[in-house]
């Protein structure tokens, strides 16, 4: 070729990498066809001879007519080099075009984290971090002026808090007890802002209240009323915020009464008041707190008016219908139809 390359640009990628664009030289000038190109570049603090990296078209990006691109890596940090470009064919190599310069960048954006659990609380999580792209966390760190941390639990929104200080660890307060909650963490330094860590999933200690197993380990009945000892259910370390209980008389009624109770601190008990006496009961009793909710219904049955206890359920006769009406009623139906039967027989003899 008797022309160099054209629109020679160059543009920093990293701390240790440039991108240089440049065009074919014109066609008038490239005598034949154009095979390649040789990339010279040389830093210019030191005193030193061009580099030279040979590129053959196929490794281009855009062949032909078109801008060409090429990176230059493994460079210094903040460091200002000079560029040149030669074109070859199968004839030789062409001119060197006008030196062209670019600097490296001070020092790259941060790197993603790499996110794993800390020690975990029942209403706080530590999350911990590194960082693949640096053997040394020290000085990893060291270029790092802050982060965001991201977080939320299945029922809220991406919540953002920035921590303007060099670590690698955060722990997030004031969270819901036996919760779920998704962490991803993004560091920034004197760059801007580094690629986004993938999320973590890490559950707050505690789980949903657990009912006691047998009726007799929290309630006491006379003959119209039952004290319920609420402070029986197991909270599983979260607090429970709320009981829902309905009772009915078994087997008798299809409607439930409720009693939704509000638990401060100082309740551990509620009277259900105004019972039968001498009859089972069905007791549903629901406890809610932040992790969800366990529930569990009972059978319960209240003295006699006497003061004495009634029969189990399995041993309880069924209220009368059904088969039983139907044997009663069978036998004056036919008593009926006999006698209409006798009467006009008598009255045709007659």
């Amino acid at each position: 070729p008797s022309g160099p390359p054209l629109h020679i640009q160059v543009f920093p990628l990293s701390a240790r990498s440039l991108a240089v664009t440049f065009s074919p030289p014109t066609l008038e000038t490239r005598n034949g066809r154009i095979v390649g190109y040789y990339l010279g570049y040389k830093a210019l603090d030191m005193d030193s001879n061009y580099m030279f990296k040979k590129l053959s078209i196929n490794e281009l990006s855009n062949a032909g007519n078109q801008q060409n691109e090429v990176n230059i890596t493994s460079l210094s940090a903040n460091t200002k080099y000079a560029i040149v470009v030669q074109a070859f064919n199968s004839k030789g190599t062409g001119p060197q075009s006008e030196e062209v310069y670019g600097q490296t960048l001070v020092m790259d954006r941060p790197s993603a984290p790499l996110l794993s659990q800390g020690d975990v609380g029942y209403d706080w999580i530590e999350i911990v971090w590194t960082f693949a792209s640096e053997a040394n966390l020290t000085a990893a760190l060291s270029q790092i002026n802050g982060y965001y941390v991201f977080s939320k639990s299945h029922s809220s929104v991406w919540m953002e808090r920035q921590i303007r200080i060099k670590t690698n660890a955060y722990t997030s307060n004031d969270l819901l007890c036996g919760t779920l909650y998704q962490f991803y963490v993004v560091a920034y330094n004197a760059m801007g802002k580094g690629d986004a860590s993938d999320s973590i999933a890490i559950k707050t200690k505690g789980s949903a209240p657990v009912p006691p197993k047998h009726v007799n380990e929290f309630l006491v009945v006379n003959t119209t009323w039952a004290h319920i000892q609420l402070d029986a259910w197991h909270s599983n370390g979260c607090p429970i915020k709320e009981f829902l209980i309905r009772y009915r008389v078994t087997k008798y009624e299809t409607e439930w009464s409720e009693v939704s109770a509000q638990v401060w601190p100082q309740e551990s008990s509620i009277e259900l008041l105004g019972l039968s006496p001498g009859h089972w009961y069905q007791l549903y009793i629901k406890a809610v707190n932040e992790a969800g909710a366990g529930e569990q219904t009972y059978h319960f049955a209240t003295l006699t008016a006497q003061g004495g206890t009634v029969s189990p359920l399995s041993e309880r006769e069924p209220p009368l219908g059904g088969l039983e009406s139907i044997t009663i009623v069978i036998p004056v139906i036919c008593s009926v139809i006999v006698l209409t039967v006798i009467l006009a027989i008598g009255l045709i003899v007659i």
